[in-house]
């Protein structure tokens, strides 16, 4: 299997009423999130997803079947610092891979193929679930640069980042909600490595 020749990943946000937008495009003022989830408390559990795009056209994955957006934050910080040659030495150790579960136990796995690639697989953990050939969008190790990676997965957590600051910054300062989210940016910028 050949690699990808782009990769690009993005932060969704999810709508209470579903609506979806990427946190690239509510960076860009392209689009917004419902007023109420600018508010510290609601933006630290609003819904949120992840979308996986290849060679700037196909959509390898995406969903919003996650808990909160912070959920895919964790994730891409934790492949982030897995995978990351200036991160190493600071890296969990992670033997076999990064895992992204989903509310309805499906999970997202990262391994390394080898010291420049990684795989990309997606598995149904529950096999009580029944997957009919309809329903099987499952796929098995989509090779990737793993410095690809890296790279698309900081310019999501930067545009996640922005919002994130400015929601902060709007936020009251002694508000739990708000310190917490103060808290996942210092976080965020402690694991990024300086690109």
């Amino acid at each position: 299997m050949s690699h990808a020749s782009t990769l690009k990943i993005f932060i969704l946000h999810r709508a209470a009423r579903g609506r979806e937008a990427t946190f690239h495009d509510i960076d860009r003022h392209l689009d917004a999130m419902d007023e109420a989830d600018y508010a510290p408390a609601r933006f630290k559990e609003a819904g949120g997803g992840i979308s996986i795009v290849l060679n700037n056209y196909l959509t390898l994955y995406r969903s919003t079947d996650f808990k909160a957006a912070s959920d895919i934050v964790y994730f891409l910080l934790q492949s982030v610092s897995w995978l990351d040659d200036h991160q190493q030495e600071a890296a969990p150790s992670i033997p076999d891979g990064v895992t992204l579960y989903m509310t309805n136990g499906d999970i997202i796995r990262l391994t390394k193929v080898d010291d420049d690639t990684i795989a990309i697989s997606y598995d149904r953990l529950n096999t009580r679930i029944p997957v009919t050939p309809r329903s099987n969008m499952f796929f098995s190790d989509v090779l990737v640069s793993k410095q690809e990676w890296v790279s698309a997965a900081i310019v999501a957590l930067k545009e996640y980042q922005r919002i994130l600051d400015w929601i902060v910054e709007e936020g009251n300062a002694a508000d739990e909600a708000t310190l917490l989210l103060t808290a996942l940016s210092k976080g965020i910028d402690a694991m990024l490595p300086s690109h």
